[in-house]
């Protein structure tokens, strides 16, 4: 089942594996528990690991290493903006030690973070922005930021997750009486979402 705390999970796991090898440090993936010896330092030694990834690129600069991954990885379909941003980041990047070594590992946890990585099809830009959020108000004047993931056990809503928009047999009309009304009614609100916050899904893509 895909959700939030199995494609965290996995993300994890996958960035686990690139610092520290196959070994139990920070728990990744369930595999290699209790091996190798010393400590849990992304310094390339990988103590702990029975077992690690090793690559060694042709490229002796950084768009001709991330050209190189994008190939290995991603077969080929990393846009080249978005390969632009990962030589950008490699760029910036300054170790304190293992240079080579290091912004190698930091290439593989870039490139494992994009959409092209988790997908076998080409991955479509979409134009729309983002909905933007009005009123929200700030207690402090801090630039603090955090995200705060509720893990919620049961049962999944799907037929709010992926509501009907443009369907067939008046679906979505359907959708609204089951789920009671809309949400955003003046009396008796539901739970449907109203159609102006629904996001389209292309099925094109790919």
């Amino acid at each position: 089942i895909v959700n939030m705390p199995s494609i965290t999970a996995q993300l994890n796991g996958l960035n686990g594996l690139v610092k520290y090898g196959l070994s139990d440090c920070s728990e990744r993936l369930g595999f290699g528990i209790d091996t190798g010896y010393g400590s849990c330092y992304d310094d390339g030694s990988m103590q702990t690991a029975s077992s690690f990834l090793s690559y060694s690129p042709a490229a002796t600069d950084t768009a001709g290493l991330v050209q190189e991954l994008n190939t290995l990885l991603c077969a080929g379909r990393l846009s080249s903006e978005r390969q632009s941003k990962i030589v950008a980041a490699l760029d910036d990047y300054s170790p304190a030690f293992d240079e080579t070594g290091a912004k190698l590992r930091f290439a593989y946890q870039l490139i494992i973070s994009t959409p092209e990585f988790h997908t076998n099809t080409v991955v479509k830009e979409g134009d729309s922005s983002r909905i933007g959020i009005s009123g929200r108000s700030s207690g402090s004047n801090n630039d603090y930021k955090a995200v705060v993931l509720l893990y919620l056990s049961g049962g999944v809503d799907s037929f709010n997750m992926l509501p009907p928009l443009d369907c067939q047999d008046n679906l979505y009309d359907k959708y609204t009486d089951i789920r009671g009304g809309l949400s955003n009614a003046t009396e008796n609100p539901g739970i449907a979402l109203p159609k102006d916050t629904l996001w389209d899904i292309p099925t094109n893509n790919g």
